[in-house]
């Protein structure tokens, strides 16, 4: 399904500091391996429940290379969920070109992993798992779900929904492409394996993607192409599941904080149709 959001949204490739809520502070930080940049947050509703609560795990992008939970803190990105009652978990991951592909994607299912054992202590149900991931973090949330151990080997992520905003999805289509074949050589190995790009894809396993999806992606991206979730989508209906493209109309990879934020009520909303069991 596609639905197109006719918003004039300032742009930016990364977030600004400008945001509607204040950056949220960590309650608790944890190791999910050894490398220093195997660590996930936890950042805890303000408003305190006797039930348990939704575990939304968000994942950072930034190319595989760059990035960081924090910035999506500082932009005030996690707080739309906070505010709704979810207890959220920000993992960074190891990045390239120190780590190449499928460090990442190991990394953060991984992280889901230890996120899930952990929510517990802090009132979080790991049975209501959300997925949400930014650009690369997008692709990566997607393929914690879907890929065979065999192309990620680490345990397969089980989430009730996931959002992607302007996700990557087609490695081997960003390698075609000569406007954005060094986005993915930036991750994979070099040399890297003829099949390996295929494997490290969410679009292959679009038959496999059994939980509703959302995905938001500007028809004009400059860095991403709107195909990336266009094609995405489009394959997910044709097996049979369910996924909703929101068509946007900035002119750069990121919408402005301000505006991502506003982008949470489209998500909540999605929530409500398809999964509202996962809501608080």
């Amino acid at each position: 399904m596609r639905l197109a959001l006719l918003a004039s949204l300032c742009a930016s490739l990364c977030f600004p500091a400008c945001s509607r809520h204040p950056a949220a502070s960590p309650i608790y930080t944890f190791s999910y391996g050894p490398d220093p940049a195997q660590r996930c947050h936890f950042y805890l509703p303000s408003n305190p429940s006797p039930q348990s609560r939704p575990l939304a795990v968000v994942v950072h992008g930034g190319a595989w290379r760059d990035g960081s939970p924090e910035e999506i803190a500082a932009a005030g990105l996690f707080q739309p969920l906070l505010d709704r009652g979810f207890l959220v978990a920000a993992p960074a991951y190891r990045l390239a070109p120190a780590h190449r592909a499928p460090a990442a994607a190991v990394d953060l299912r991984n992280a889901i992993a230890a996120a899930a054992r952990l929510c517990p202590r802090f009132s979080g149900d790991p049975a209501r798992l959300l997925l949400a991931g930014f650009s690369a973090g997008a692709h990566l949330a997607l393929l914690a779900a879907t890929a065979p151990p065999g192309a990620v080997p680490s345990p397969i992520a089980r989430p009730a929904a996931i959002v992607s905003f302007w996700g990557i999805s087609d490695l081997p289509a960003l390698l075609e492409d000569p406007r954005t074949r060094s986005l993915a050589t930036a991750w994979l190995p070099d040399p890297f394996p003829y099949e390996l790009p295929s494997l490290l894809s969410p679009l292959r396993y679009a038959d496999r993607t059994l939980v509703p999806v959302l995905a938001f992606h500007s028809r004009h991206d400059p860095l991403v192409p709107f195909s990336q979730s266009r094609s995405l989508v489009e394959a997910i209906d044709a097996a049979g599941g369910r996924a909703t493209l929101i068509e946007l109309d900035h002119r750069s990879h990121a919408p402005a904080a301000p505006a991502v934020q506003l982008l949470y009520a489209r998500v909540f909303e999605f929530l409500e149709q398809t999964t509202p069991n996962l809501l608080p």
